[in-house]
């Protein structure tokens, strides 16, 4: 076999290895929810209006995004620092503090990655149930970013780490 002929094969074996092993994307390949499907632990919880960066969950919120192979999403998340409710107020902030709900989903390609709109059928706050939710989705090995629509208010960014499995 030629020399270059080898070259070439050599090199298409590592970029096969790169993307499918160690998660590496190249701009050939197209992001599917089948590469986002399994347990996210989230990292941050940022939201940028006016040039201003808030963290509305804290600096270091807790909990986890599932995403199904049936094409449906369950999240709940809550900020740092939440303290059990003593009163209708404490009640509150609670609920402030917190996201949570379960969508199916639909998506399609998108320049970054994937826009996928939830239409959420539970949800802690009524006005999300049966809405139409876009997201934006990317991967970059272990760690997913998820995206709001830019509007007049700003746009929230969410970070998720991949699940390690325990055995």
């Amino acid at each position: 076999m030629e020399t270059s002929m080898k070259a070439k094969l050599k090199a298409a074996l590592i970029a096969f290895l790169a993307t499918g092993v160690l998660g590496i994307q190249s701009p050939a390949y197209a992001l599917t929810p089948n590469d986002i499907v399994g347990t996210w632990k989230i990292v941050s919880y940022v939201h940028e209006a006016a040039g201003k960066t808030e963290h509305p969950l804290g600096e270091h919120p807790s909990g986890y995004l599932v995403i199904g192979g049936d094409h449906r999403c369950t999240q709940i998340v809550v900020g740092q620092g939440r303290k059990p409710a003593q009163d209708d107020e404490g009640y509150a902030n609670l609920v402030k503090s917190m996201i949570s709900y379960s969508a199916p989903f639909t998506y399609e390609d998108h320049a970054d990655g994937l826009k996928i709109t939830l239409r959420p059928d539970v949800s802690w706050n009524p006005a999300m149930t049966g809405a139409s939710i876009i997201r934006f989705v990317s991967l970059e090995g272990d760690r997913l970013t998820v995206k709001g629509p830019q509007g007049p208010a700003g746009a929230v960014t969410v970070k998720f780490e991949r699940t390690k499995q325990e055995r």
